[in-house]
């Protein structure tokens, strides 16, 4: 074989190996496959990352390549599900988070509200359902204790002056008004009279440890009924 021959064996070799390596670079880099397997990796490692926006997005670029494939449109609808999913337990965190700062302030009205809005976001938590009977439980509480408190419900009174005349017991009643008392008129129907009340009392041992201040500052005909008002 002539060295021209030679040469040129050895020029078509080359070529070859050269066309064989770009066609071989072609489909491991530019292929369509190539393309899809690495939109598919990365979308994969993002997946495994938890991070679905950029995940989300190299799937949807695998499926532009291959539109017919099952699995990048699958992890599509996944992730859609897991964002939804992760929105709604931000939601229920922040309302979490409201309500209870609300609760230990004893802003129960507002913190019912938001533990309700939690409820709504994830109907299978139990927490925030709980808290709202703790709260009923204290706000039914505190309306006992401020009706036991309340004045409107205290049975015992001392009396500083009981009229057949209501326009005696009226002017009474205004003189102590006028003073800054709470002072009211009960009606004493058994003997036709109106009684004006200087104050009322819980029970019958305060009623009593207040009356001797009443009728040394006040009347010395002061004295104790029992009444109930309500």
């Amino acid at each position: 074989m002539s060295s021209s021959s030679k040469t040129s064996t050895v020029v078509l070799s080359i070529i070859a190996i050269v066309v064989l390596i770009a066609a071989l670079v072609y489909f491991l880099v530019f292929s369509k496959n190539a393309q899809y397997d690495k939109a598919i990796k990365q979308a994969d490692n993002y997946y495994t990352a938890q991070n679905y926006t950029e995940a989300k997005n190299h799937y949807e670029d695998a499926l532009k390549i291959k539109p017919d494939a099952d699995y990048p449109l699958q992890q599509i609808q996944d992730i859609e599900t897991l964002i939804k999913q992760q929105e709604v337990q931000k939601k229920y965190d922040e309302a979490i988070k409201t309500a209870d700062n609300y609760f230990n302030r004893k802003e129960y009205d507002k913190a019912r509200e938001y533990y309700l809005m939690a409820a709504n976001y994830k109907t299978n938590e139990s927490y925030p359902v709980d808290q709202i009977q703790k709260i009923e439980e204290l706000l039914a509480a505190n309306q006992a204790e401020a009706m036991r408190n309340s004045k409107e419900n205290y049975r015992y009174h001392i009396v500083i002056g009981s009229f057949l005349n209501g326009q005696n017991a009226e002017a009474l009643l205004k003189k102590w008004k006028a003073k800054g008392r709470n002072s009211f008129i009960l009606p004493r129907k058994e003997f036709d009279m109106e009684a004006v009340v200087y104050d009322s009392y819980p029970d019958i041992h305060t009623a009593y440890n207040n009356l001797d201040k009443v009728r040394n500052e006040i009347t010395d005909d002061a004295w104790v009924i029992y009444y109930k008002q309500k």
